[in-house]
C-alpha cells in the first residue's frame, strides 16, 4: 500500500503594513466620490479589508498603537546614556549596579535599564577569559 506524500501546510497571511494618514486620507476622499470598496483598492493598491476599515473610521488619524508605557523618559534614558559614555569605569557597570546605584532614585530595574541602552544601540559583551597557554612543544 502506497504512503501518501505529505502535503504542504497552507500558506499564512502576512500583515500588511497599516496605512498611513496619507493613504486613508485618499481612501475617505474616493470613498466620498463614490467609489466601492473594490475600485478603491486596485486603485491604491491596498486590500478591501483596509479600505473598509479606514472608511469605518470615519477620519484620517490613525489610533495609537498600544502597548506597555516605557518605565523611563527619553530625559532619563538621555542621562544614563551620557553617564554610560562619560567615563571607561561606568561603561564597565552591569546593569544590575548601574541599577542599584547612580540611578537608584529612579526605581528602574536592570531590565529596563538594558532595554533603554539597547533601544540607544548599546550593548554590553561579556569578556571571556583567555585559554591558557598549552605546554606542548613540538
Amino acid at each position: 500500500m502506497p504512503v501518501p506524500a505529505p502535503s504542504t501546510p497552507p500558506a499564512r497571511r502576512t500583515k500588511r503594513p497599516d496605512l498611513s494618514r496619507d493613504q486613508r486620507l485618499q481612501v475617505l476622499t474616493l470613498r466620498s466620490a463614490s467609489m466601492s470598496y473594490e475600485q478603491i483598492s486596485r486603485h491604491l493598491g491596498i486590500t478591501m479589508r483596509q479600505v473598509q476599515n479606514a472608511c469605518t473610521a470615519g477620519h484620517p488619524t490613525p489610533t495609537k498603537r498600544k502597548g506597555r508605557p516605557r518605565t523611563l523618559t527619553d530625559d532619563q534614558i538621555d542621562e544614563l546614556e551620557q553617564f554610560v559614555c562619560s567615563s571607561r569605569a561606568n561603561s564597565i557597570l552591569s546593569y544590575q549596579k548601574l541599577s542599584t546605584g547612580p540611578f537608584a532614585h529612579w526605581n528602574a530595574s536592570a531590565d529596563a535599564i538594558k532595554n533603554a541602552l539597547h533601544s540607544r544601540g548599546y550593548k554590553k559583551r561579556s569578556t571571556r577569559a583567555k585559554q591558557p597557554p598549552s605546554n606542548q612543544t613540538n
